[in-house]
């Protein structure tokens, strides 16, 4: 099937910083997951933390809020 990759522009809601990133769509996911440099990069704050359940087992996660507006994107076959 591929991958769908789409350009991906993330504010905090608090500050209005902002960045557009690539990413991934994962239709299956329940969360979306943003690597911990880009979160910090935002000043997301943490608003409280969960376990989530990995291909590698169970692993401790933090929750933030962040706006997100999806562009168009594309298939890589």
């Amino acid at each position: 099937m591929g991958h769908v990759e789409v350009n991906v522009g993330l504010s905090n809601p608090n500050t209005g910083a902002k960045t557009d990133e690539k990413g991934l769509v994962d239709t299956g996911a329940t969360l979306s997951v943003l690597p911990r440099k880009l979160a910090e990069s935002l000043r997301l704050p943490v608003k409280s933390r969960s376990k989530a359940v990995t291909a590698g087992g169970p692993v401790s996660v933090d929750l933030s809020d962040v706006s997100v507006e999806i562009s168009l994107g594309r298939q890589l076959l």
